[in-house]
C-alpha cells in the first residue's frame, strides 16, 4: 500500500488517502475477508477500491468521519464482492485450510451460505446489515452515515433481515 501512496503525485491527494489508509486500512481488510476468506484476496480488494477512490478524492474530504468510514468500508466490501465474482466464475474458490473440526467446517459453510444470500439482497440492505451486524454500528449512526432517521434504518433493517431469513429458509440454512 505504501507503493500506492507513493506514487500519488498531487500532494492534497496523497495526504487525503494516507489519512484513510491510517485511519480505515484494517476495517476495509476486515470488510474484504469478510467476503473472501482468503488475506491475499482481501487486500488485494482493498487496493482495488483505493483506486477508485482516486476518482471521489474531493467528495471524500466533504464527509464526516462516519460518514467517510462508511464509504471506504463499503468500497472495499464492494470491491471484494468483484473479485469474489471473478473467482466463482473461475472455480477457484477456496476452502480455508485453517478448518480443522466438522462443527469448525459446518459453521464455516453456513457462514459463507448466508454470506452468499446477502448477495441477493438490494445493495442498501446489505451496506445496512453489515453496518449493524459485522461492525456494531447503532441505528442513529448508521441513519447518519446514510442521511436517514434512525427509526427509518431501524425499519430497513428489520425487512433486509426477512428478506435475509426467508432466502436462507429457501436454501433451508
Amino acid at each position: 500500500m505504501l507503493l500506492f501512496l507513493a506514487a500519488i503525485e498531487n500532494e492534497e491527494v496523497r495526504s487525503v488517502m494516507e489519512m484513510i489508509c491510517n485511519e480505515y486500512l484494517e476495517d476495509m481488510v476486515c470488510a474484504a475477508n469478510s467476503i473472501l476468506h482468503n488475506e491475499q484476496d482481501a487486500r488485494d480488494a482493498v487496493q482495488n477500491a483505493f483506486l477508485r477512490m482516486l476518482n471521489h478524492v474531493d467528495q471524500l474530504q466533504k464527509l464526516t468521519n462516519h460518514q467517510t468510514k462508511w464509504y471506504v468500508v463499503t468500497a472495499a466490501f464492494n470491491a471484494a464482492k468483484d473479485i469474489y465474482r471473478i473467482k466463482k466464475k473461475q472455480n477457484e474458490i477456496p476452502i480455508s485450510e485453517d478448518i480443522a473440526t466438522v462443527d469448525q467446517f459446518e459453521r464455516y459453510e453456513t457462514k459463507d451460505q448466508v454470506e452468499k444470500m446477502l448477495l441477493n439482497l438490494s445493495a442498501k440492505d446489505q451496506e445496512i446489515l453489515i453496518l449493524r451486524h459485522a461492525y456494531g454500528f447503532k441505528y442513529a449512526e448508521i441513519g447518519e452515515m446514510l442521511g436517514s432517521s434512525e427509526d427509518a434504518v431501524r425499519k430497513v433493517t428489520r425487512r433486509a433481515e426477512a428478506k435475509l431469513e426467508e432466502l436462507c429458509k429457501e436454501v433451508q440454512l
